[in-house]
């Protein structure tokens, strides 16, 4: 197991999904002490989120641009969460240009969030069941290109 499907399994553990596998990120957030706050000037850079070890409020603080898609900023929550329990400490504001570097500390955060949000377990279980990408997607309330990503990584694709 990786570090991030061995961190995913300990957080559901403490926080546990609900019955369809999805994280119950009010739970995680507010047990965690965990500021969720919404972006300043998102339009400038178009950024998704930025994880700060200490925000304004002295907490750990996550900040998500609310101008994305539900989907973009659920993957978004759990992305800043990889950074949280991953112990990454304070990072840049997620851009385009700064996620296109594949920087290995935000390709962690990536891989904690796809294991958060689609367990391998259930998406073994969905293929068995010959359910498309886009089903699989809109079961698990993620983007088609996050679900083909992870339908990739997991060598499905």
């Amino acid at each position: 197991m990786s570090l991030e499907q061995l961190t995913v399994s300990a957080v559901t553990r403490l926080y546990p999904r609900d019955a369809d596998g999805s994280p119950d990120f009010e739970a995680i957030i507010n047990g965690e002490g965990i500021a969720l706050l919404e972006m300043p000037h998102p339009d400038a850079d178009g950024a998704s989120g930025q994880f700060l070890e200490c925000g304004p409020d002295g907490r750990p603080t996550i900040l998500v641009n609310v101008k994305k898609n539900i989907t973009h900023q659920r993957f978004t929550i759990a992305h800043e969460l990889g950074h949280y329990f991953l112990k990454h400490g304070d990072r840049d504001r997620d851009t385009r240009a700064q996620l296109l570097k594949r920087d290995p500390i935000e390709m962690s955060a990536n891989r904690f969030a796809a294991e958060l949000l689609m367990p391998e377990d259930k998406v073994k279980f969905y293929r068995r069941l010959r359910y498309s990408t886009s089903r699989m997607a809109e079961l698990f309330a993620v983007s088609e290109v996050a679900m083909t990503n992870r339908l990739k990584n997991l060598g499905y694709l």
